[in-house]
């Protein structure tokens, strides 16, 4: 008789310990699981608020103009002129101006009228 309440009392031990290191694995579980979902939110939200502090920056707007070309000027003086960072490189802006006058060449003359773009952060509505 001793021996077999020994025998359950081992047992209930044994089912005592599982149950406990079970516990544990759930609460690394639960804990890791945790420390992942809070950096996910945290990179997620400082994303947002990043994205948020970028709305302040001035704003600008494109337009065309059309200028007559003076005696001596050339597409790079006047994209040296009116480009005003807002193009990667000074040649993108003189594709642009010859796209949009339909200039074969970077040829032009004095008397000339071209249409150009140029930015402003002024709006113009109409």
């Amino acid at each position: 008789m001793n021996n077999i309440a020994l025998y359950e009392s081992d047992q209930r031990r044994l089912r005592n310990k599982r149950k406990r290191q079970r516990q544990l694995q759930k609460n690394v579980t639960l804990f890791f699981t945790t420390i992942v979902l809070v950096l996910f939110f945290s990179i997620t939200c400082g994303r947002i608020f990043a994205h948020a502090g970028t709305q302040d920056r001035e704003q600008f707007f494109k337009y065309y103009t059309s200028i007559e070309v003076k005696y001596g000027e050339t597409l790079w003086s006047i994209a040296e002129q009116y480009m005003n960072g807002h193009y990667p490189d000074i040649k993108s802006y003189i594709k642009e101006v010859q796209k949009i006058n339909h200039l074969a060449d970077e040829s032009i003359r004095a008397g000339q009228y071209i249409i150009i773009p140029y930015f402003t952060n002024e709006f113009v509505g109409g």
